[in-house]
């Protein structure tokens, strides 16, 4: 395959975005056979232009169609066309979107092996399908390998694994990124000091949860509905 990390968004003029949308539209109307044997010939059309296959991905992901997705991005790579950040995070946002964190974990090695720079947003989404599928540890290692590539970690990717370490019980695990969080002077907020009370209720661990609430008042972050029930819980176990 022809990989290549891009610095900006690809640009595409109005007719090649309206013919995206016509392929897009055609495709999502077969079975998903006919739509694989369809798109050789689709990806052959674009030449040596890897544009249109922005827009297709995006598409599909928007659709939820990670397996034609998947299909697509490797006949790119049959082709030899160029295939860039974008074009992977569409096909991994399709990935998390339905749940396959496998898929989605591969394609960030794929990435790799193409020498495409991950970002935020691709190692986002992959973490994002670890966390719906309860998968703590690998959620737990792609926040670790950001680090060590310095792509940049928001909130959002920390609530993900904190809510991946809430479903599976991790109180220790939760607590250890809120310290983190605070120790890189990054916000958090009442969805990830929520889940962090959640997975010490589930644990058990009251005393801890009860902590949690007293660092939430310490900086200022308004305690709700959702906070209340889950310490509730805890006390409750």
């Amino acid at each position: 395959a022809s990989c290549r990390e891009t610095v900006g968004a690809p640009a595409l003029g109005t007719r090649g975005a309206a013919a995206g949308d016509a392929i897009l539209t055609h495709l999502l109307s077969l079975t998903p056979d006919a739509a694989t044997l369809k798109m050789i010939s689709v990806v052959a059309s674009w030449g040596s232009d890897p544009r249109p296959g922005t827009k297709v991905l995006s598409g599909l992901a928007r659709a939820r169609r990670w397996g034609l997705a998947l299909a697509m991005l490797m006949e790119m790579g049959e082709q030899r066309l160029e295939v860039n950040v974008f074009h992977f995070g569409a096909a991994i946002s399709a990935c998390e979107k339905c749940g396959q964190w496998q898929a989605a974990l591969e394609l960030l090695q794929d990435m790799a092996l193409c020498r495409v720079c991950g970002n935020t947003i691709t190692c986002s989404s992959a973490i994002s399908a670890c966390e719906k599928a309860g998968q703590w540890l690998p959620a737990l290692a792609l926040l670790e390998d950001m680090a060590d590539s310095r792509v940049d970690r928001d909130t959002i990717v920390y609530s993900a694994v904190v809510s991946a370490a809430e479903k599976a019980g991790q109180w220790i695990v939760a607590l250890c990124l809120l310290e983190e969080m605070e120790a890189v002077r990054l916000a958090r907020d009442v969805i990830i000091f929520s889940a962090s009370v959640s997975a010490c209720g589930k644990a058990g661990q009251w005393q801890a949860a009860l902590r949690i609430l007293d660092d939430m008042t310490s900086v200022t972050v308004a305690k709700n509905i959702v906070t209340f029930n889950a310490a509730i819980t805890a006390c409750a176990v």
